[in-house]
């Protein structure tokens, strides 16, 4: 079994448990994808986070980018991951970023390219809202201040999430962006 096969099962297990298949795992499950690790050294001038600040690493850093008028480069994922920082696979909520061909930019784990990620994209605009409405880094999935909204009404994930294939691939631009 490949660390992503443990994590596609830890998510269908938990998925099982979770409230009418609207809880995490099951979000994810539904809307995620696997991604490409990368090491972090190859993504200059993005700098290591602070360790277990996933969340907030990811999300100021798209924020920076903004005001470098860089954001459409990079969209912010959430997820499931293994790390390769760990000597067992156990799949843990994190958050990263990736460029447009869909390379891992974590910059919260000590070995990014011997990890394994699998989540969710997410448009830009959302993820500035949130911020600028909770003044605070938060889970988007995990988002208490919101009650939860992406978990809770499926439409409102449908307007949120990036559609990889279509908005980014296929068109070669980046749907990430306001």
């Amino acid at each position: 079994m490949t660390a992503l096969d443990t994590i596609k099962s830890y998510l269908a297990m938990n998925a099982a448990l979770e409230n009418q298949g609207r809880g995490m795992c099951a979000f994810v499950l539904s809307h995620g994808r696997e991604w490409t690790p990368a090491p972090l050294q190859e993504r200059s001038p993005i700098k290591r986070g602070i360790p277990k600040q996933c969340f907030a690493n990811s999300q100021a850093i798209l924020v920076k980018l903004l005001k470098k008028g860089l954001e459409e480069d990079y969209t912010y994922v959430e997820g499931y991951a293994s790390s390769g920082d760990l000597s067992f696979i156990l799949p843990v909520h994190h958050a990263w970023l990736v460029d447009r061909e869909g390379r891992v930019i974590d910059v919260t784990w000590k070995k990014p390219e011997e990890s394994v990620y699998f989540g969710v994209p997410f448009r830009s605009d959302y993820v500035f809202d949130l911020i600028e409405k909770t003044s605070r880094y938060n889970s988007l999935i995990d988002h208490f201040p919101s009650k939860w909204a992406l978990l809770q009404d499926p439409a409102k994930a449908q307007e949120v999430i990036i559609n990889w294939e279509q908005d980014v691939i296929l068109s070669q631009g980046h749907a990430g962006l306001r």
